[in-house]
């Protein structure tokens, strides 16, 4: 079942994570307006400087998440109809993708092409691929919008792969993924897609905002189900099957 991302969690959460009185105990389901009154009559009826310190920071954490959480719309909105820009796969335009070669694709949710799915409309980008001796895996890596994951977006790829006429060979509308870092971009979620032998080309493209999310576990252990998004950063990449 997904989670729903709630206000409540954003302001509890960061009281939680170190900045708390040892007279206060806030909850996950404490409305952050009790969060900040609990808080403002510790600072009235008493309490050590220490208290009195931890309370103040954790007033100004409190308004910030109240700010970032209200203003922030994780679920993304549905494509509209009027943005589809090809009728079939044969229209698209497909670029080139030589084997061991790693590209970066940046989607814009506003501005990328978008195409109509098994699973819905979505945002995508095509390449074309070369028969290879041995047998092949697609691997792509995506990275997710934001650290902090009550925040947090991410575009959940799915890949189809087309024969020589552009037909659909196979179509996988999951992504089983393993988490991953690099230094420069930080952690990403990377799966792996067998190339079947006769795809000479494979489509990569956004799960739709209905679609089932990514869950993801916070160093306190609460899992977080992500919002599927139409913006975000992908990598893929042909390599030899792992032996």
């Amino acid at each position: 079942m997904n989670h729903i991302l709630r206000l409540n969690g954003c302001a509890s959460d960061l009281c939680q994570s170190g900045f708390r009185s040892p007279r206060s105990r806030f909850t996950q389901d404490m409305p952050p307006s009790a969060v900040i009154r609990k808080i403002s009559f510790q600072l009235t009826y008493g309490g050590s400087i220490e208290e009195v310190v931890r309370c103040g920071i954790c007033i100004g954490l409190t308004c910030i998440a109240l700010s970032g959480c209200a203003t922030r719309q994780l679920v993304a909105t549905p494509l509209p109809e009027s943005r589809v820009g090809v009728k079939s796969y044969a229209e698209m335009s497909y670029q080139p993708l030589a084997s061991n070669e790693a590209k970066t694709i940046d989607f814009d949710a506003n501005t990328s092409a978008v195409a109509r799915f098994p699973d819905g409309l979505g945002v995508y980008t095509a390449f074309s691929i070369e028969q290879q001796p041995r047998a092949t895996v697609l691997r792509v890596r995506t990275w997710f919008s934001s650290s902090w994951l009550p925040l947090a977006t991410v575009l959940q790829p799915f890949v189809m792969f087309l024969d020589a006429d552009k037909h659909m060979v196979s179509n996988v509308e999951s992504f089983k993924s393993t988490n991953g870092s690099t230094f420069l971009d930080g952690g990403y979620k990377q799966g792996y897609f067998p190339v079947p032998r006769n795809a000479r080309f494979f489509i990569v493209y956004s799960a739709s905002s209905e679609a089932d999310r990514m869950v993801l576990s916070a160093q306190t252990g609460k899992l977080w189900a992500i919002p599927n998004a139409y913006g975000g950063k992908i990598e893929v990449k042909q390599q030899v099957s792992p032996q």
